[in-house]
């Protein structure tokens, strides 16, 4: 292995996203969605750092929405002229949409089309897709993809990607699929992996190079037009200060840790991982809400099950409150924050016994 010092090292581009879900997708996550939601978000950054893209997705937003429809087409359709959706999305400024639903099978989404390395004028305006929540986040990671100029794959009759025409999925048959091409079109594995020919897929190249007919390198085609992708929207929540408290954190009891963040009503919901925290069996856990605004607010203790993350200790919707874990669970982890008839300022204490 080889290093260079000196060489410039380029950042990963963000990329602000608003998820929605309705009831069927509450359910199936065991009425809490957001929790899920995040973990589907994280998998699917973690399919872009593996592929090698340059960019991030920032969960800026949750809501539920029950959008109408019969049809994943139709739920797409209604969800693209929703004037509160558009409105939800300006004000958090989401690149993309995503809806949750469980009407029809997997996903459908709007292609992003452009030319010479320019996407189109009006592409902001169709970045939406439809997930079933039953087909996990590789199905997510797909349909965004669309949204970000990616088409299927060549043995899908698919010639080009919306922007470039190397903008698609790859696959080698009774081998493997990268993420865009359907498994089904090769007999093969789905890899949560974007074409890239750099990369080996069992043993194999991920993609074809730019400039063969065959071409196929989706990572190519999403780093080439990232920033373009993440000027859809202008940002509203500020990366340096993503939960709003402007830099000043009110403190906490000495031997706790102090999170500070806003929640924005009902259901939103925001988390506070801590990789060392996350990583092993923890007993004997403290957490401590306090409201600025004296909004209903909730901390919860969360651990991985698995499937999905599961509350083994909250708070009891009081204002000023604190919940205290002694059990003997081991596992992964994590704290969320959630609004619930109210939204406001808080200050989160967290203290491992």
């Amino acid at each position: 292995m080889a290093f260079c010092l000196g060489s410039p090292v380029l950042a990963d581009t963000t990329l602000d996203i608003l998820v929605l879900y309705d009831d069927t997708t509450a359910q199936r996550f065991n009425n809490q969605p957001e929790t899920l939601i995040h973990n589907w978000i994280n998998q699917v950054n973690q399919m872009y750092s593996n592929s090698g893209v340059q960019a991030q997705l920032r969960l800026v937003h949750v809501a539920h929405h029950n959008a109408a429809g019969q049809t994943m087409t139709t739920v797409l359709q209604n969800i693209t002229r929703d004037s509160q959706i558009r409105a939800l999305r300006d004000q958090y400024g989401a690149d993309f949409v995503a809806q949750l639903h469980g009407t029809g099978n997997c996903g459908v989404a709007w292609l992003t089309t452009g030319r010479n390395g320019n996407v189109s004028a009006q592409a902001s305006e169709w970045a939406y897709s439809v997930t079933g929540p039953r087909c996990g986040a590789i199905v997510l990671a797909h349909e965004i993809g669309h949204n970000m100029g990616l088409n299927h794959s060549r043995a899908q009759g698919d010639t080009s990607g919306g922007v470039f025409h190397h903008g698609l999925g790859h696959g080698v048959r009774n081998n493997f699929a990268t993420i865009m091409a359907y498994p089904q079109a090769y007999n093969g594995r789905h890899l949560p992996l974007f074409s890239n020919p750099d990369l080996s897929c069992q043993g194999m190249p991920c993609g074809v190079a730019i400039g063969h007919a065959d071409a196929a390198h989706s990572v190519a085609a999403i780093n080439d037009i990232r920033n373009q992708l993440a000027d859809f929207r202008p940002t509203r929540v500020p990366h340096d200060d993503d939960d709003g408290d402007n830099g000043t954190a009110p403190s906490c009891p000495s031997g706790m840790a102090t999170y500070t963040g806003t929640v924005h009503g009902n259901g939103d919901m925001r988390y506070h991982p801590d990789e060392a925290f996350r990583a092993g069996f923890r007993q004997g856990q403290e957490l401590s809400i306090q409201s600025a605004d004296g909004a209903n607010i909730d901390a919860l203790l969360l651990r991985w099950n698995g499937r999905a993350w599961s509350t083994v200790a909250r708070t009891n919707s009081r204002t000023d409150e604190t919940v205290n874990y002694a059990g003997f669970l081991s596992g992964h982890f994590t704290i969320a924050v959630r609004g619930n008839n109210g939204g406001g300022d808080y200050t989160l204490c967290h203290r491992l016994q």
